[in-house]
């Protein structure tokens, strides 16, 4: 089929390349990116009673915001800083938090009444993780999304086998979760195409702890390795206008994105 494993790539940090394209602050595993490393999300979701699909999708959708600017734009540009001051790293751009770094921005700032933070990747990889230490079959998503054929850009998600229910879409996004199950649209796990309202979700690669996977045509001659990765990543460079993107989720949705919950905290 279409889905074709494959050797999980690299996730370039500073080491490679620069502060704007860099995704990490030293060039990383993919797949160790949902793999909880350090145990730290096992911990959580017990010391939290997180023992359930539901409970970890809410958590995940309604607990962490998306990290906005003043102007309501994506501002997920990350800062190391050592040795007292002498030494500076900086991804400008886009920084894929593994699962445990955006669990440990709720930590942290729950201590100041504020919620954790993670993009469309970040919230996507966790939740991805959380649902694997509850037994449930699930991948990560990375491709593009349309509205009426226009592409907004790159977007992350998550497809799951919920338990009495099948596959489904979980949008991470959101403001508010959908009812559990059933207000999440079912999908196909052997397609890469998935329908909500006006927006074509197009796959181009999953993986979850053990599996990595590209979407290759079959009618394609001349298909790289990991095609599917380089362009996502290059979807996920290029100046797509976030605010846009989520604006055209809530439409499809009929549900207010992390975009307003920024928006009421300004007011």
């Amino acid at each position: 089929m279409p889905w074709q494993s494959m050797e999980p790539p690299l996730v370039p940090g500073l080491d490679v390349e620069e502060p704007f394209n860099a995704k990490r602050f030293f060039t990383t595993p993919l797949l160790s990116l949902v793999s909880d490393v350090f145990g730290y999300v096992k911990r959580f979701m017990k010391q939290r009673g997180i023992d359930s699909p539901e409970k970890a999708i809410r958590f995940v959708i309604e607990e962490i915001d998306y990290p906005l600017n003043i102007l309501g734009m994506d501002d997920d540009s990350h800062y190391l800083v050592a040795f007292g001051g002498k030494f500076i790293a900086a991804v400008t751009r886009d920084y894929w938090s593994a699962d445990y770094e955006t669990l440990n921005t709720f930590t942290i700032n729950s201590r100041i009444g504020r919620h954790g933070l993670g993009d469309c990747e970040d919230t996507s990889l966790l939740l991805c993780s959380m649902l694997q230490e509850l037994g449930i079959e699930c991948y990560t998503i990375f491709g593009l999304v349309y509205e009426y054929g226009v592409l907004l850009g790159g977007h992350a998600y998550v497809i799951a086998n919920l338990p009495n229910y099948g596959w489904a879409l979980i949008e991470t996004t959101l403001d508010k979760a959908p009812p559990y199950p059933n207000g999440w649209p079912k999908v196909d796990p052997n397609l890469n195409c998935y329908t909500v309202g006006a927006l074509t979700y197009t796959a181009l690669l999953r993986f979850n702890r053990r599996v990595y996977e590209e979407w290759v045509d079959m009618k394609q001659t001349n298909v790289s390795k990991h095609g599917g990765f380089n362009a996502y990543r290059h979807a996920r460079s290029d100046r797509f206008d976030e605010k846009i993107k989520l604006q055209a989720i809530e439409r499809s949705w009929g549900i207010p994105t992390k975009l307003r919950r920024y928006e009421k905290e300004e007011k």
